[in-house]
């Protein structure tokens, strides 16, 4: 018969296990709700030296780590399953650019004039061009009269750099 596993509640721990069983506790974490403004959704308050990542970023933070890992001659360190599976998909699937510094620095002329969310979203969604970054990016169109030109360049910038298919 196949253990009937689920989710509880008890004494501010979730607790993970069969039904009959509460071998996994975890510490619940609280977040903040989600403001109301549509300008401050997307400046929600992330927990301190928390730092937004594109997919780029976190998939050059990965290969790091991988490496590291592979250097340590260590058997007791075993690799889990979900962190070689979110390697696998970054690196294969998610990546769009070829150079993760010289994306860094091209979206580094956004900074002042974009959020760092927008910063994040222009790279993850690789727009092709300003009207496509405010469809993909609407808190963009309220800045399109300042924004456009630098877009431009950084889109430019960003398909130079951009994965062939």
């Amino acid at each position: 018969m196949a253990e009937r596993r689920s989710n509880h509640k008890r004494n501010g721990k979730a607790i993970i296990g069969s039904s009959s069983e509460y071998e996994n506790e975890v510490e619940l974490v609280e977040f903040p709700p989600m403001p109301e403004d549509e300008e401050a959704k997307e400046e929600f308050e992330l927990p301190p030296g928390a730092k937004l990542l594109t997919d780029c970023e976190a998939s050059d933070v990965l290969l790091r780590m991988k490496k590291e890992l592979d250097s340590l001659e260590e058997p007791n360190i075993k690799i889990p399953i979900a962190f070689s599976s979110t390697l696998e998909h970054t690196t294969k699937v998610v990546v769009q650019y070829t150079d993760v510094k010289s994306i860094k620095q091209a979206l580094e002329s956004l900074k002042g004039i974009c959020t760092d969310w927008e910063i994040c979203m222009i790279a993850n969604t690789c727009p092709g061009t300003c009207e496509e970054a405010y469809a993909l990016i609407p808190s963009l169109k309220k800045k399109e009269e300042w924004i456009e030109e630098p877009l431009i360049d950084v889109l430019s910038t960003l398909a130079k750099f951009r994965v062939k298919d």
